[in-house]
């Protein structure tokens, strides 16, 4: 599959007018992997702050019953993610554990698409005794995990790679304290190196899942900064970068 994505987007982008990208690191990525020159590339940032959970719908369960319904406690970090191995939801797994061995033990809720790799991730609980405390629900509807969202007490990010985290964005809508990998679109949205980690080092993960979890001043700072970032977002003019890019095609 990777082969052939490979030869696809080769033949598509040397074959393409312009290529719009979402953030500046895929700009560069283009122009490294692919040898596009710069100048054909445009960066038009996509609105990713626009909230898409949330509409004003009649039949929401309440946050009670989602919590039920999956068999959640109340106090649980949220990693909503596919599990692909880049997700890195191995790395996220092993800090739960080593955090029950210090004496915190906290519920990790993990939604999205179970794939073929999820039969690691399951081995990777049993071996280390996490049964009762590490849940995949699998997809959920939009409704529950809005619901989830508001109620998390944390959510991590630990992912390898992100073109642009929808799951961010929509944390930053819910002013739900967050931490994610240093990599990619991760730190630049997020804006402050306090809440961001690397995400292959499980020492500094657990240390800062920690101050997530039980430092209030960390808590508030993080608030602060979610909702600034979004009122940043809010702010950008997305048109325009795509009204230009048209525009040089077709002068």
């Amino acid at each position: 599959e990777r082969l052939y994505r490979a030869f696809l987007y080769k033949f598509s982008l040397e074959n393409c007018n312009q290529v719009i990208a979402s953030f500046d690191h895929i700009r560069e990525d283009v122009h490294k992997y692919f040898q596009i020159p710069f100048e054909k590339i445009s960066v038009c940032l996509l609105p990713f702050h626009v909230k898409f959970l949330g509409s004003a719908r009649s039949d929401v369960p309440s946050t009670q019953d989602t919590l039920d319904r999956y068999q959640i406690k109340e106090n649980f970090i949220l990693y909503p993610a596919n599990t692909w191995p880049h997700k890195n939801h191995s790395i996220l797994i092993q800090a739960i554990s080593q955090l029950k061995n210090n004496g915190t033990i906290i519920q990790l809720v993990c939604t999205g698409n179970q794939t073929s790799h999820s039969d690691k991730l399951s081995t990777l609980v049993e071996t280390l005794g996490l049964q009762d405390v590490v849940k995949f629900t699998g997809l959920i509807p939009d409704h529950d995990l809005m619901n989830l969202y508001q109620t998390a007490r944390l959510i991590v990010i630990p992912s390898l790679y992100e073109a642009g985290s929808a799951p961010l964005f929509e944390a930053m809508n819910f002013s739900t304290p967050l931490i994610c990998s240093n990599v990619t679109s991760l730190p630049e949205t997020i804006h402050d190196p306090e809440f961001v980690f690397n995400p292959y080092d499980l020492a500094e993960i657990t240390e800062k899942i920690l101050n997530g979890l039980t430092d209030d001043a960390f808590r508030q700072r993080n608030i602060q900064n979610l909702k600034q970032r979004l009122g940043h977002y809010d702010s950008l003019d997305y048109k325009s970068n795509f009204y230009s890019t048209y525009q040089f095609l077709t002068r």
